[in-house]
Order: C-alpha cells, then structure tokens, then sequence
C-alpha cells in the first residue's frame, strides 16, 4: 500500500513502476480473461415504479429497461487498459527474445563452436560458429577517460577524440596520450581499427587553418607520424560551425590529406564528420565523396537550441535523424558510407518557474542519470524515441528536465540505421555508461550476428568396400561436381588424380625420350618423327590441364578453386580453362604477327 500521494517518494513510484513491470507478464492472460468476462456480462436492468414526474403507472405495464450508468465508464476503462496490456505484454517479449539472443552470443565470443554436417553418405563438413557485424560499429574515446572496460567484440572501430587542432601551427594542442595509451592496444589485439579524430569546432581557427598551406602541410606529416608509431589507420576530420565560403578551402585540405594517406605502402582512411544538419552547405559531398571513407552525421551534440532530446528520431523538426539522413540519402553519397554518430549524455535543462522558458544547463552523462534518478518516472516520447525525466523541487514544482536515451530508445535508432542501409552507427563518448551494460546489450542484439564458416570438408569412409570400377566411377563424379561447382561444400579424394598424373608424367617422359634415341640414331629421315611429336605435344597438354585439375580440386592452395573457402569463387573448372587458352592464343597471336614482324624488320639490312 502507498501512502497519501502527498507524501508518496520517488522510491515509493519506482518500486511501482517496478512491481508492474513484473506482474503483467504473469497476469496478462487472467486479466484479460476477466475483461472478457465483464464485457460479456448482460447490462444489469433496474426497476423504475415510480416515475420522476409523479404520474402513475399502471402495475400491470412491465418496467422499461434501463442500463447501468458505469457500464459505460467500464467499458472506457477497458479500452484503455487493453492497448496498454498489449504493448507491454510485447515488450516483455522483445526483452525475453533479446536475452536469448544475447545469451547465445556471450556464449561463443571466446569458444567458437564447431559443428558437423553430413552431406551425403561420402561427404561431411567442419562449420565453424562465429560473430560477424552487421554494420561498422565505432566508439569515440575521449583523452582522460578513466575507464578503458570496453567491449571490443561488439566495437569494429576506436576513434581516439584528441587532437585540438592549432589552426595557426597545425599540430595539436597539449596532445599526450597517444603513444602510452594501453587502449589501443586492446584494440588492436582484437583485430579492431584505430582512428585519431583531428577536432576543431571555432569558425576563426579554422579559418586560419584552411587558408594556411603550411599548417596545413604540417598537420598532415604530424598525424601521419602519429599514426605510423602505433600502427593506426586513418582520421576522422570534424570541423564545426564550417563557413560556407570556405567549402572550396576544405575541399582542397581534403584533396591534399587524402593524396598524402593513399600515396604511401599502407593506405590510411579519411573519414568526415558532418553536422546533422548542414544548413548553410558548407561541405560539397559531391567532391568530397570520391576523397572520403565514411561521413559521420553528428548527433552526438545538439543541433539546436530549442528544449528536447539531443537526437530524435522522428518529428517535424528540420534536425530529426528521420529528416537529417534523408537529405544526406538523397545526394550522391551512397548510404553505405554514412555512419550515425549517437549520443551516449544526455541533455540537463534548468526550467525558470516564474516563465517557464526552459534553458539548456550541460551535458549529463548516462551513468549519472542512472545513479542519481533510478527511481525518478521516466517518460517515453514515441515521436521522438527519447526518455524524460522531470526533474521537480521540494515543493514539487517542475524545475527541469533531463532527455536522454536509454537500451530502448537507442534500439530504436539502430532499427532505423539498418532499416536504411548505412553504414553503421557511432557512440559519444565511451565511458559515459561506466558501471552500467544495457547500452553495450543493445549495440550487441542489434549489430552482431551468428554466421557459420565452413572450415573443412571431410570425406567419410563407405560402409561397404567398393569395388575398383565403382571407385573410379563414383571418384570421378565428385570430380565432375566440384569442377564445375568449386564452392561445394564437397571433400574429392585426390588420389586418382595424383595417380593418372603420375602415370600421365611417366609416359610423357618415355615419349620424349623415344623421340630424341630415335632422331639421335636415325635423324629427320626417321618416318614416325611427325606422329611422335604431336603426340608428345598433346601428351604435354593433359598433362599441364590434369596438373592444374588437380591444384584446382586440392584443400591446400587457400585462394585457388575449391580451397578457397569463404573467398570462393563459383566458377566451372570449363570456363577457368578457356579464359587460359584464350589467352595463350592471344599471346602467341601477337607474338606471331605483331612482335616477330617488328623484331625481323630491324634485323634486316
């Protein structure tokens, strides 16, 4: 029982809140069934014997039914209530299907699984159970962050946010860190990548930047140091509050950077941020596409000043992610390359009691607003797919605000990021959810998968031995399959193969030694000598097409025919051997007409 609403506590409501939630998974079925029965229930009839007028009424006149009056209200009561049983009862479904799924991939993040499958009675192959990402997943990582407790099977990308640009010098401002940081290296040791993002957001220091060659120069060769010292690979350019009339200045410092990054042995990455919402088209996505990675659409900050979330996902607003990426979607980028940047603070607003005009406070982290307000009521805008909380004072009087986005919300965005092709999603700042793990749950139910590879094919031993015409007949007819079909999951036994060849290189060898004994001894006088060459040339022939049969049905060459694995590609045996005969014939064309001609002319006097 609670206490008078007066004196109930911020305690009390979530101890509700979270006694409700779980109750209607176990009452759902028995509330409906009562809801049921009530609106099934016959309207109760009430007996009038004496009008309201006061006129009489005759005793033998049966009573007009009259319905109860809180029917009505019962029946509102129901409408209500139904819609709201639903939408939990699927979420709580969601949630449930959402653990089992997490559960399966804690399971093989450090044990991939490998299974067996029987093909047929002959055949077997060896899959191997692993994660794969649906999309880039990137993390920034602020220098001074005191947590390095990441989950880096779930992150693809580091981006280390730490280079304040000197627009006069171009070098950095006060920059450490990078060649100590221990971050990094977990990174690396999970096969991860590892961006350095070169940051400025004052309109005047960018200005002096990009109108200044040697700054520029100098920023070039600097991150190009930093990134060869620990191995990196690439940056990511975020200048903010651009100005449209140096579009053209960018779009030259970009042209510069990115011919520096892909001129040397390793080819660097260069990668963009971009505002939200570029509305006064100070970045040329036209020219900087072919120069760019990945552009990151920046919903890390707010893009404007009026009261709400940091990123909402639908609304009228010109700043909506739904409104932002469909402009972006319509330009010459293709989505692939665009990567939304999401927020993991959130927004504290101070509310003015006596105007009630709401003013942007500071940046909250999500780990603080799950310390402080864990047991505040949390709105749910739908619109938006943003959380509130309202913040109140001792009196109970609205004084703030906080938006922010919770595992639910950020499930939303992520629905929407794979929904429309991008190429995938980056969070701001790493760390921000320290001590809590939803928001990592989240990134994992929705951009990891389970994917098999197949790591081997076996070929089982026949029950009954078989007998040495049916060996080959059977042998050959794998070979006849995986020729023509080299990605079959399909183990040939090679040894009839190694046998003809072996066989086939004898008899080659007694050829040729047959034809030099007999042109030794009887010279070109010797009949035979035309009949014996051509069938040593056609000897030669199979032998090199029953060679390359051979490597092309072998498990040992990883990048060639029906070892290639996952990198394999389904083309006949047939084929692959015309494209080589074509070629030998076009080769001895043009040494035949072409470079013989050419080389006898000039030896002529």
């Amino acid at each position: 029982m609670l206490r008078d609403s007066s004196i109930t506590t911020t305690k009390d409501l979530g101890d509700l809140k979270n006694d409700l939630t779980a109750s209607n998974k176990m009452q759902f079925d028995s509330l409906m069934k009562l809801i049921q029965e009530i609106k099934a229930q016959k309207p109760q009839k009430i007996e009038v014997l004496v009008p309201a007028d006061g006129t009489k009424v005759d005793p033998n006149t049966p009573p007009e039914p009259v319905s109860d009056p809180n029917t009505k209200y019962i029946n509102a009561l129901i409408d209500k209530l139904v819609p709201i049983l639903k939408d939990n009862k699927e979420i709580e479904q969601q949630k449930e299907a959402k653990q089992k799924k997490l559960k399966l991939l804690r399971s093989i993040y450090n044990h991939p699984s490998v299974f067996r499958d029987t093909i047929n009675d002959s055949t077997a192959v060896d899959y191997t159970v692993k994660i794969r990402q649906k999309a880039n997943v990137w993390g920034f990582y602020e220098y001074g962050t005191n947590t390095a407790n990441f989950d880096f099977k779930v992150l693809n990308t580091l981006d280390y946010f730490a280079y304040f640009l000197n627009g006069k010098t171009g070098y950095s401002k006060n920059f450490t860190g990078w060649d100590s940081l221990e971050v990094i290296k977990d990174v690396q040791y999970a096969r991860n990548k590892v961006i350095l993002s070169v940051f400025n957001d004052d309109a005047i220091n960018t200005a002096a930047f990009l109108t200044n060659e040697e700054a520029q120069n100098n920023m070039v060769n600097s991150t190009l140091n930093l990134l060869s010292s620990r191995n990196a690979d690439g940056v990511n350019i975020t200048f903010r509050n651009l100005n449209k009339k140096l579009s053209g200045n960018f779009v030259r410092f970009i042209t510069r950077l990115n011919k520096a990054y892909k001129s040397g042995k390793k080819q660097y990455s260069v990668n963009i941020t971009i505002p939200a919402f570029d509305q006064g088209h100070a970045y040329d996505l036209n020219k900087l596409d072919s120069l760019t990675d990945n552009f990151l659409i920046d919903f890390s900050v707010r893009t404007t000043t009026k009261f709400g979330p940091i990123a909402p996902l639908h609304q009228e607003s010109d700043y909506s992610i739904e409104s932002c990426v469909s402009r972006y979607l319509n330009s010459v980028v293709p989505p692939y390359k665009f990567i939304l940047l999401l927020p993991y603070n959130g927004t504290l607003w101070k509310t003015n009691i006596k105007t009630g005009v709401n003013t942007f406070n500071r940046y909250i982290p999500y780990s603080e607003i799950r310390s402080k307000y864990q047991f505040s009521p949390v709105e749910f805008d739908k619109v938006a797919a943003s959380s509130k909380i309202e913040l109140k004072d001792a009196n109970g009087i609205v004084n703030g605000a906080i938006w922010y986005d919770d595992e639910n919300t950020l499930d939303e965005k992520y629905d929407f990021v794979l929904q429309n092709g991008l190429g995938g999603v980056a969070v701001s700042p790493l760390g921000a959810d320290e001590g809590y793990g939803e928001l990592w749950d989240a990134l994992a139910s929705k951009f990891l998968k389970i994917d098999t590879v197949i790591s081997a094919r076996i070929n089982l031993k026949h029950a009954t031995k078989l007998s040495g015409w049916e060996y080959i007949k059977s042998t050959l007819q794998v070979y006849y399959r995986v020729l023509e079909h080299p990605c079959l999951p399909e183990n040939p036994d090679n040894r009839l193969i190694m046998y003809f060849n072996i066989f086939w290189v004898i008899l080659t060898l007694a050829t040729a030694v047959i034809l030099i004994y007999c042109l030794k001894n009887s010279g070109d006088t010797w009949q035979w000598k035309k009949p014996v060459i051509i069938t040593l040339i056609c000897e030669v022939n199979i032998l090199v097409i029953t060679i390359f049969m051979w490597l092309y049905l072998a498990d040992s060459i990883p990048w060639f025919g029906a070892g290639s694995g996952n990198n394999c590609i389904d083309m006949p045996f047939s084929k692959l051997l015309i494209i080589i005969v074509s070629g030998i014939l076009l080769g001895t064309a043009v040494m035949r007409f072409l470079i013989f001609p050419a080389i006898k002319k000039d030896d002529t006097p």
